[in-house]
């Protein structure tokens, strides 16, 4: 028996996702607006309008008993704000899409703390940053009105979203010697369809590779592969003042642990750290 599947934001994560899942599941899609939708799929019930935050989209939800993998990111910089958007749309899915019931979020593993400690997905804390705050809270609201598994991916990366295209781009490099998680888009995806189709998954997983590494030192060795099309006068420029906050972090000892995602669900990375990613990404 074939599932029925609604990925929620159409967009790097979601796009790979389809992919996967078209596999064995019925999928169909949100966009934002009218125009993101191309003709093939204006003849079928494959994409909807959907913004999470806009009530007036909601009834373009199917009415059926999909799963939801949600990959839309806090609609919201207000933490009361996003409290009652998301707690309306959960009301209002309980009353008018009550078959809906189960749900995937990709949240991220920036709810951790910037401590040093291997933080695991049992572990007490609280969120040192507003993105944090936001991502938790919708762990939480989701959990509460749905049977929810929430994945925490590292930086996803993968064919044309990862450092190299900045690099060949001119553009600077974020400086930073803390050490970056990250989990390739494919195995994101693969995860996501595994707690579908698991029947005993795990309720919170990190979803991380086997090596972190600052993102100087990604860059560092990237450019010296053969396969990376660099000219030889290829220069990376450095920018201290070029930060994001996981770039602006300073806890080497900040660890986010994957036993969970290795021992427990026996999940095997087809890229298991970014050499491999990126080597897949310029191959």
């Amino acid at each position: 028996m074939r599932l029925n599947i609604g990925i929620l934001g159409f967009g790097y994560l979601g796009k790979e996702l389809k992919n996967i899942l078209e596999a064995h599941a019925d999928v169909w899609v949100t966009r934002q607006h009218t125009e993101e939708i191309n003709d093939q799929e204006s003849s079928s019930p494959q994409s909807v309008i959907f913004r999470w935050n806009d009530p007036a989209t909601w009834s373009n939800l199917p009415n059926d008993n999909s799963i939801l993998i949600i990959t839309i990111p806090p609609t919201s910089e207000d933490i009361e704000k996003e409290r009652r958007h998301l707690i309306n749309w959960c009301d209002w899915m309980r009353n008018h899409r009550p078959d809906i019931c189960r749900c995937v979020y990709i949240s991220s593993t920036g709810v951790y703390p910037n401590q040093p400690g291997v933080w695991r997905e049992s572990s007490r804390f609280d969120c040192d940053s507003l993105k944090g705050e936001l991502r938790l809270l919708t762990e939480t609201i989701l959990a509460e009105h749905f049977n929810t598994t929430i994945i925490r991916p590292g930086a996803i990366y993968g064919k044309e979203r990862n450092i190299g295209h900045r690099i060949l781009a001119g553009k600077p490099v974020p400086m930073g010697k803390q050490p970056i998680h990250r989990i390739h888009v494919h195995d994101l995806a693969r995860l996501a369809d595994k707690a579908i189709t698991s029947d005993n998954f795990p309720k919170i997983i990190n979803a991380i590779d086997l090596e972190s590494e600052t993102t100087k030192n990604v860059a560092d060795w990237l450019v010296n592969q053969a396969f990376f099309p660099a000219n030889s006068d290829l220069t990376i420029e450095y920018r201290t003042d070029f930060q994001t906050r996981k770039f602006n972090l300073t806890q080497p000892d900040r660890k986010i642990s994957n036993q969970l995602l290795i021992e427990t669900t026996e999940f095997s990375l087809n890229f298991p750290t970014y050499k491999e990613g990126l080597a897949q990404a310029f191959g």
